[in-house]
This record gives structure tokens, sequence and C-alpha cells, in this order.
């Protein structure tokens, strides 16, 4: 395989910005994509080149990915030939130029995405009818999908479930659960993210409480909407799944009886389509 040699793929691959699996993937070659090789290789990795209708687009693919059917007639047809000189220009690099569908497929951008969350919490609870303020370890769980408006913005539902717990210094503990849906918009710019959002907590149980809180009788008292509000980092794991980091600071608006007030550090599992 030398520098300039075209190709052809004989089935559908992705295009990975290096030579790995777990690399960005640019999207998906159709089956049928001709390719210019640069000659680099990097294990079962291949650089080639894709002359689109907009630009030249370079990448690696797998090399068991390749088809050339024409190598073995090629290679009769020269051994049973007479030699000739080459033209001076054969060794000019061959551009291979994708049609515009084609074009389109390797430029896609993932309209939707859904997965799975888990986040540690540190909770803040502040209860009227109590001397002083509630602070623990909590933890949220749950699932995620959204779609992109555009190709940096994307819009996401969220439901899941929230232990919320804190104790204070005469070593009073109020430990309730929450059943969470929440609705987020998010601006990315490349791997990094900022979020903000809406979240309705419906009080699902109340696991300890104080009988200073008396007046709470049913976990439904808990029921808030909140704000939430973070940023985010995420890691390519395969062509269409990633891990994101985020951290997000979030609280109850309503505040009568009782206000909860959350700082989150956590993973989201997300495939991407």
């Amino acid at each position: 395989m030398s520098p300039g040699d075209a190709a052809q793929l004989g089935k559908e691959t992705p295009l990975y910005e290096g030579p790995s699996k777990a690399s960005r993937s640019f999207g998906i070659l159709p089956l049928g994509t001709l390719l210019t090789l640069s000659g680099e290789i990097d294990g079962n990795f291949l650089e080639v080149e894709v002359q689109l209708e907009d630009g030249l687009n370079r990448g690696w693919i797998l090399e068991e990915s390749l088809h050339r059917p024409s190598d073995q007639p090629a290679a009769a047809a020269a051994a049973a030939a007479p030699a000739t000189a080459k033209p001076e220009h054969s060794n000019r690099r061959r551009r291979m130029v994708v049609p515009r569908d084609e074009g389109l497929l390797i430029r896609r951008e993932p309209s939707f995405y859904y997965g799975l969350y888990a986040l540690g919490n540190l909770c803040f609870i502040d209860a009227a009818q109590m001397p002083s303020k509630h602070s623990g370890l909590g933890f949220s769980g749950g699932a995620s999908i959204g779609y992109f408006v555009q190709k940096n913005l994307s819009i996401g539902l969220d439901g899941g479930y929230s232990v919320i717990n804190g104790n204070d210094l005469d070593s009073t503990v109020i430990n309730v659960g929450l059943i969470d849906l929440g609705l987020s918009l998010a601006y990315h710019f490349d791997d990094f993210e900022v979020f903000g959002g809406l979240q309705y907590s419906i009080g699902a149980g109340i696991i300890d409480l104080p009988t200073q809180l008396n007046a709470i009788r049913s976990a439904s008292e808990f029921s808030s909407l909140w704000f939430l509000t973070g940023v985010g980092y995420r890691v390519q794991t395969g062509q269409m799944t990633s891990l994101a980091f985020r951290a997000r600071y979030g609280g109850s608006l309503s505040r009568d009886l009782i206000g909860f007030q959350t700082i989150s550090l956590g993973a989201y599992f997300e495939i991407r389509g």
C-alpha cells in the first residue's frame, strides 16, 4: 500500500480521528466509498483521505474494511503485459470524490441521545422548625433522553430517584426520598458543556425525620420545583457511546417548611444516534 493508492470500502465502517476504536468517530462511511491511502499504518488501522464536495477529510479506518476488486486483475494484466515506462504524472496523489449523499453521511451530527446517570450529592437542609441546618451525603440515579436542536444545543429530559440526607450537631437526622423529573438545556463546545434547567421533585418517602418536624404529615409535602445548573466534560468511549462527567448545583424553590440544596458530582453514560 503506497501513498496515493486508491481503495474502496468493502463494508460500511466508521472513520476515526485516530488509529483506535476509542478515538472520536467522524461518522459512518458507506459501502463502496472511494478512498485515497496516505501510506500511514498503525497496527490494523490505515490512514485515508476522502475528498468530499466541500473539502478533504482525513482519518483512520480498519484495514479489514477495505476492498480493492481491481487489484488481482490489475496484477495479472501487469504480469502479462510488457514493461512500459510510467507516465510522469503517475506518482501524483489521486483524489477520489465522494458524492454528496455520502458526504452527508460522513459529516452527519448526532440528533438524539439516551442513557443512564449516577450522582453523589452533598446535601444541605434548612428546616424552619430546627435550630440548625442539616448536611450530609446522598445520591441520585436515573435515565435521560435528549434531542439536539442544533449542533451545539440540546434539550434533555431526566427521570430518576434521589435520597436527600442530613445530620445536625445534635445528631438528629433528616432522610427523605424524591422522584425527580427534569428538563434541561445544554450548550456544547468540543467536549465541554454548560447546562441549566428545572426539575420537579415529588416526595416519595420519609426514611427518617426528627420529632420537631411533626407539622410534616406526609412525604408529598417535600414536593417542590428545583433549579439546576452545572458544567460537564465528555469522554468518547466508542463510535456512538460516551461518558460525561458533570458537576451541578441545585436547590428547591419552595422553602416554607423545609428547603434543600445539593452539590452533585457524577457520571452519565450516553448513546448518541
